[in-house]
């Protein structure tokens, strides 16, 4: 499950804790969010006086000082560097919190939800696992699928400083790269209300600044560049079947097959899902996605998968086609993104312009 656990937060859950009483949340949820965004605040030291003390394992030490690198790197392509990721935080082996995804039994649209800031997000994040399986099991008790799942890092979108938590320091090299220039693109472009947009650019820019962080470093070719192209060559493979799964997965629901007949045709259709995913698992190169072999397979789980890979074509077009590969530009661009309207309809109209 190593890829997986970097999932992260696309929300602002430090801004969504400052607006406890306005209307639309629930007061016991956004302050128990707030609360666990001050508690890590609190817990924050400096990297450099983590570094100067050490005693901490030497590798992960390793990977804490390159933090400062990758940022100063993300900041040399444009991305906003802020005060964020020049704290530690030691979450003590936990994740630093869970996000919580639920789905009718009969669609892969998401429920969502509505807080200021960041405006409608399609899941909800929790410090504490126990208040995130108490939300889990109300919505399944309404008849909903839900997936919960760890995450190693968010974005407060520059209105905190983020800090590095310790279990982002779990990752190789590579790994913990993409997460900073994530998590780095969140705070340069983010548009309220379209979590898909937001999610599948920082993964775009994530993947694509540490490729180019990875050649500068080792150079290209070099074993740890080839590493991260087989990765992607994985990752190119799972989206398909993914893609696939879930194409499937509409047409069934789009039948309108009665409750009895649905939950047969459901069970059938996740079965079939799971053998195919065992049918190709002989063809990855270096990460099998044995995590999802064992992952609780239903609507939430497949939505959850599609926020950050819907639509990411766009993006390389854009990167490759109207900008030559040139990154740097790319984010330029990406970073006149208008407030208001469909950011993906903007991005294809920007894509095809340049045609």
């Amino acid at each position: 499950m190593r890829r997986r656990r970097r999932w992260v937060l696309g929300s602002a859950l430090a801004a969504i804790g400052a607006t406890c009483l306005l209307p639309g949340c629930s007061v016991a949820y956004v302050c128990h969010v707030g609360w666990g965004q001050a508690r890590l605040l609190w817990a924050r030291r400096p990297i450099r006086e983590v570094l100067a003390q050490g005693g901490g394992a030497p590798e992960r030490l390793r990977r804490l000082a390159l933090v400062p690198e990758v940022k100063a790197f993300g900041e040399s392509l444009g991305l906003v560097p802020g005060g964020s990721y020049e704290d530690f935080v030691d979450t003590g082996g936990s994740p630093t919190c869970w996000n919580l995804t639920a789905c009718p039994r009969d669609s892969l649209a998401p429920r969502t939800w509505w807080f200021p800031i960041v405006g409608r997000v399609p899941y909800l994040g929790y410090f504490d696992r126990d208040r995130a399986e108490a939300q889990r099991r109300r919505l399944e008790v309404e008849g909903l699928d839900t997936y919960l799942r760890p995450v190693s890092a968010y974005s407060t979108l520059g209105w905190f400083r983020d800090p590095v938590y310790s279990s982002m320091l779990d990752y190789d090299e590579a790994d913990l790269a993409e997460v900073v220039l994530h998590e780095m693109t969140h705070a340069t472009v983010f548009v309220k209300d379209q979590v898909d947009f937001n999610e599948t650019l920082a993964s775009y820019v994530g993947r694509e600044a540490a490729l180019a962080w990875l050649a500068q470093r080792h150079g290209d070719p070099s074993p740890a560049v080839e590493a991260w192209h087989s990765r992607r060559r994985d990752e190119a493979r799972f989206d398909a079947f993914l893609d696939e799964a879930c194409a499937g997965l509409e047409s069934l629901y789009g039948r309108g097959l009665a409750p009895e007949e649905l939950g047969r045709a459901r069970e059938e259709a996740f079965a079939q899902v799971r053998a195919r995913f065992e049918a190709m698992r002989g063809g990855f190169e270096a990460d099998d996605h044995s995590w999802f072999a064992g992952a609780p397979l239903n609507n939430a789980l497949l939505a959850s998968l599609r926020v950050y890979r819907a639509g990411g074509g766009l993006f390389e077009r854009l990167h490759r086609e109207v900008c030559g590969g040139d990154l740097r530009l790319a984010i330029a661009r990406l970073r006149e993104v208008p407030a208001r309207g469909d950011a993906r309809a903007w991005l294809q109209g920007l894509v095809e312009g340049a045609r």
